[in-house]
């Protein structure tokens, strides 16, 4: 497995509207992906839809694109879970 690092930096926070970023992922120092991310927000039927659009540069070996989704999947559905619980507790 090895030591895992991840280092980004947030480029444009414009609430309610967009987020732009960029990070890079490690094994045990060596870089196998770098990507920018941008995450836009909309309204949609009394909710908001989340829109994620990354482009990555994969340095081989990679656990590349499948990694990138495994992740960001277990992440939007971890705030998925949150927001579900938060919005019955204020309900």
């Amino acid at each position: 497995m090895g030591e895992h690092n991840s280092e980004g930096r947030y480029f444009e926070i414009k609430e309610g509207e967009r987020i732009v970023l960029a990070y890079s992922m490690a094994v045990n120092g060596r870089v196998h992906t770098v990507s920018l991310a941008t995450i836009l927000f909309r309204d949609e039927n009394g909710g908001t839809r989340l829109t994620y659009t990354e482009q990555m540069c994969v340095i081989a070996p990679s656990d590349g694109v499948e990694g990138r989704k495994h992740g960001w999947n277990a992440l939007l559905n971890g705030l998925a879970g949150y927001l579900e619980a938060d919005t019955r507790q204020t309900a």
